[in-house]
């Protein structure tokens, strides 16, 4: 945990009482803890990931200049995942899959806020406004070495087909067109994946993330303080992070302390707010 005058320096720099950041790390840990009771009262497996872990295990929250939630679930729990959270969170809560909505394109699912959505600037320089949400990434057995290489014609395909990627429609054809040989090329990797890499997890493929995770960092789980709430954790949250991010006890330097640069929070329903 870091030094208690640090954490309350960055509080005071990034997300003091009151702010508009503070405001949007509060409404992320309600979804969180609506994800958390379904998870729980369905005996579905999570765990918080990333800087979401990262934040519990250093600063005993959220990392002050972070504005989003991340969780893992096995991506053999998926079908079940959306099934459950569609049937069982409470509103405003809702859980888009790009299975089960035409309108989202993201390879892993999402529970949002329904009532609130912020304005942010893409990294296109776009202006985009979303509903609040937390990512649920999906983890399969497999290597980032090959899970890359296969992505290099799964991820491009897919982007096409979805209509991630727009840039031009002969190239949008050819993703078509190569989109079923690259599916079944994912089929026979996750295959390999489950044969030969059973000790390690990965992020799903068309994620467009690559790190690796152990399965003995994971489980058995754990729970870790979250904002003085308790949520599912990997068993070793420290040989976890080691793996992830390195020295994840030293800060980085403030231009390499990344948001998605949230410019405005809107409720749209505030007596459900």
């Amino acid at each position: 945990m870091i030094d208690e005058s640090i954490q309350k320096q960055l509080r005071e720099q990034y997300n003091p009482d009151g702010s508009m950041l503070r405001e949007i790390q509060m409404y992320l840990l309600d979804i969180l803890s609506e994800v958390d009771r379904v998870c729980r009262e369905n005996g579905l497996t999570y765990w918080l990931d990333s800087g979401t872990l990262l934040g519990a295990v250093r600063h005993g929250g959220f990392i002050p200049w972070d504005d989003d939630i991340d969780i893992c679930i096995l991506r053999k729990d998926y079908k079940r995942f959306c099934k459950v959270m569609r049937e069982c969170l409470r509103p405003p809560y809702k859980l888009y899959a790009i299975d089960y909505d035409s309108d989202y394109n993201h390879k892993w699912p999402r529970i949002v806020n329904e009532n609130i959505s912020v304005k942010r600037m893409a990294p296109d320089g776009a202006v985009r406004e979303e509903k609040l949400w937390v990512d649920a990434f999906l983890m399969c057995n497999g290597h980032p070495s090959y899970v890359r290489k296969i992505d290099a014609l799964y991820g491009r395909c897919f982007r096409r087909v979805h209509g991630i990627v727009d840039d031009g429609w002969l190239r949008r054809v050819a993703g078509f067109v190569a989109f079923p040989f690259a599916t079944l090329l994912v089929m026979f990797s996750r295959l390999y994946g489950k044969t030969f890499y059973r000790d390690t997890l990965v992020h799903d493929y068309a994620s467009g993330f690559y790190s690796i995770r152990k399965v003995d960092d994971i489980f058995p789980l754990s729970s870790i303080s979250f904002e003085g709430r308790y949520f599912i954790s990997p068993g070793n949250p420290e040989a976890y992070l080691k793996r992830v991010f390195g020295n994840y006890e030293e800060l980085p330097s403030e231009d390499s302390r990344l948001t998605h640069n949230m410019m405005e929070v809107n409720l749209l329903n505030c007596q459900n707010k």
